[in-house]
C-alpha cells in the first residue's frame, strides 16, 4: 500500500498545528499490523524486511529490527525518530517515492512491535503512524505528558522510592487523561523537534528499567516504632552549684548535658532508699521532671563524693555531683519484634536480616527466570552467599561465646522460626541455591 506522502507549506488553521502533511507512515486503516508471534527464546518476532527495499536503507531497517529483538528499546526509538525525520522533513531528489513507502511500512510495522511492550504507549500510541496535524493545546500537553514521562524514569534508589515511583506515576497518567480529552492525535504527533511516539517509548522504556530497579532492590526492615514499657532501669545525672565565694556554693541544680545513657537492670538490685542531702532536693525535682517521673516513683543516691572543677564556659568553680536515679517506672521502648527472646532485622538482628535478604533473592530470582538469567544468576549467587555468612558468622559467634542461644527469628514475612529450625532453613535455602546454579534453573520460566 503506497503512503499518503503529501507536501505543502506548513500552515496553522482551524485550531490545527500543521507541519506540511498528514502522515509520515501508512494509515491506521492500513492492513501493516505487527505479527504477534515470538520467538522460543521470548524476544518478537519482528518478521523479514522486503527484499523490494534497497541498500542502505534496508541495512538501517534490519538494525532497528535487532534492536528490538535485543530489547534496547531506547536505541531504537532515538533511531527510529531519525528515519521518520528523514522521510516527513528531508528531501533528497535521489529518493524514489516508491522506497520511502516501503520504509515508512516497515516502520510503521516495528513501531507497532515496539510499543505492544509498553501498555500506556499502545493504548495511545497504537501503530505509531505519525500524523503531522494535532490541536495545539494538545501538543503542548503531550509535550508536558513526555515531561512527567521522564521525570518517573529518571527516578533513582532510596529508601521512598516506591512512593515517589507512585506519586510521580500519578502525575504522569493525569497528564495522558488531559491528552486524551484535548486530542488523542497528539500522542502520534512528529513534529520538526518532537516525536511523540518515539519519546514516549524512549521514557516508557525508562520507567521499566526504573520499576525493575526498584523491584530487584532490597527495602530493610524497620520499626515504625516500638510500644513503650515500664522497665526497671537506672540513670545517672550531673548536677552541680556555682562557688559564691567564701568557700561557699549556690544549691545544686541540673548541670546542662550532663546525663548518662540509661541501664536496664534487675528490679531486685534497684536502690529503696533515697540518699542525698537536703542541697539537691532543687536539682532532683528538676531531674524527676525531665525523666517524666513523680518524686514518689524514684530513688535518688548520691554517688560519691562531690568534685570542684573550673566550668569551660564561665570559667568560675562549680561543685559538681553525680546522682543515680533508680525506678521501675521508667518508659522504655519495648522489643520490636515482639515479646521475651524474639531476634528480628528491625531488632538488628544480623542473622535475621540476612535471613530476610536470602529470601528476598530467591523471589527475585525466580521473577527473571526464563527471562534474565544473568539476573536470576546473580540473586541466586547471592543468597548463597549469604548463607555461608551466616555460617561462618554463627560459628566464630558460639567460640567467642557472644552467640545467644535458644532465641526465636522472626522473619521479615512474621513466620517465627526457633534457634534449630532458623539455621537449619538457612543451610538449606544456601544448598537449594548452589544447586539451581547447577541445574540451569535460570534458563527457564520458574514454575
Amino acid at each position: 500500500m503506497l503512503v499518503l506522502l503529501l507536501s505543502g507549506c506548513s500552515m496553522i488553521a482551524g485550531g490545527k498545528a500543521s507541519l506540511g502533511g498528514e502522515s509520515t507512515s501508512v494509515p491506521s486503516s492500513s492492513k501493516a499490523s505487527a505479527p504477534s508471534t515470538v520467538h522460543a527464546s521470548g524476544s518478537p518476532d519482528v518478521g523479514d524486511t522486503p527484499d523490494e527495499i534497497e541498500n542502505p536503507r534496508k541495512q538501517t531497517l534490519e538494525k532497528l529490527a535487532k534492536r528490538i529483538e535485543a530489547g534496547e528499546m531506547a536505541m531504537y526509538a532515538l533511531e527510529s525518530r531519525r528515519e521518520h525525520a528523514k522521510l516527513a522533513f528531508m528531501e533528497d531528489r535521489w529518493r524514489e517515492p516508491s522506497q520511502d513507502a516501503l520504509v515508512a511500512k516497515r516502520l510503521a510495522v516495528l513501531d507497532a512491535i515496539a510499543f505492544r511492550k509498553y501498555p500506556r504507549v499502545a493504548a495511545n500510541v497504537g501503530d505509531g503512524v505519525r500524523v503531522r496535524e494535532a490541536d495545539e493545546d494538545a501538543i503542548e500537553a503531550a509535550k508536558k505528558m513526555v515531561a512527567a514521562c521522564q521525570s518517573v524514569a529518571s527516578i533513582r534508589g532510596s529508601r521512598d522510592m516506591g512512593k515517589e515511583l507512585a506519586d510521580k506515576t500519578a502525575a504522569y497518567e493525569k497528564e495522558i487523561a488531559r491528552v486524551q480529552k484535548l486530542d488523542p492525535n497528539a500522542f502520534r504527533y512528529l513534529g520538526k523537534s518532537v516525536d511523540i511516539p518515539a519519546d514516549m517509548l524512549s521514557c516508557e522504556h525508562g520507567i521499566a528499567e526504573t520499576s525493575g530497579y526498584a523491584e530487584d532492590r532490597y527495602i530493610p526492615e524497620t520499626a515504625e516504632s516500638a510500644p513503650l514499657e515500664k522497665r526497671c532501669a537506672a540513670v545517672d545525672f550531673l548536677i552541680d552549684g556555682v562557688q559564691l565565694g567564701g568557700g561557699r556554693f549556690a544549691a545544686y541544680t541540673r548541670t546542662v548535658g550532663g546525663r548518662q545513657a540509661m541501664e536496664e537492670m534487675d528490679c531486685k538490685k534497684l536502690a529503696k532508699q533515697n540518699k542525698f542531702p537536703k542541697a539537691m532536693t532543687a536539682a532532683v525535682k528538676e531531674v524527676a521532671e525531665e525523666v517524666g517521673l513523680k518524686l514518689s516513683e524514684m530513688t535518688v543516691v548520691a554517688k560519691g563524693a562531690p568534685y570542684i572543677e573550673a566550668d569551660d564556659d564561665d570559667g568560675r568553680l562549680h561543685r559538681y555531683q553525680i546522682v543515680t536515679v533508680y525506678s521501675k517506672n521508667f518508659q522504655i521502648a519495648g522489643n520490636p519484634c515482639g515479646k521475651g527472646k524474639v531476634f528480628c532485622e528491625a531488632g538488628g538482628s544480623r542473622g535475621a536480616t540476612a535471613f530476610n535478604m536470602v529470601e528476598f533473592a530467591f523471589e527475585r530470582a525466580a521473577a527473571h527466570a526464563g527471562k534474565d538469567p544473568d539476573k536470576c544468576k546473580k540473586f541466586l549467587g547471592e543468597a548463597k552467599q549469604q548463607a555461608e555468612w551466616f555460617a561462618k558468622f554463627r560459628e566464630d559467634a558460639i567460640k567467642s561465646k557472644s552467640w545467644i542461644a535458644g532465641a526465636t527469628y522472626k522473619t521479615k514475612k512474621g513466620v517465627k522460626l526457633p534457634e534449630t529450625e532458623f539455621v537449619s532453613a538457612f543451610a538449606k535455602k544456601g544448598k537449594d541455591a548452589e544447586e539451581m546454579l547447577d541445574n540451569k534453573y535460570c534458563r527457564k520460566p520458574a514454575k
